[in-house]
């Protein structure tokens, strides 16, 4: 799959899942983030 995406708008996106990512965890896959493409989103 390949996709276009605006580097602000995806720097945004970021910014706003780097806000609910827990700093230090026990549980390595509770500091990830996962990208799922929609139709014409990205959620």
């Amino acid at each position: 799959m390949e996709f276009t995406i605006s580097r602000d708008v995806f720097l945004k996106s970021l910014g706003h899942a780097n806000g609910i990512i827990e700093k230090k965890t026990t549980l390595p896959i509770l500091s990830n983030i996962l990208i799922e493409a929609k139709e014409s989103k990205i959620k």
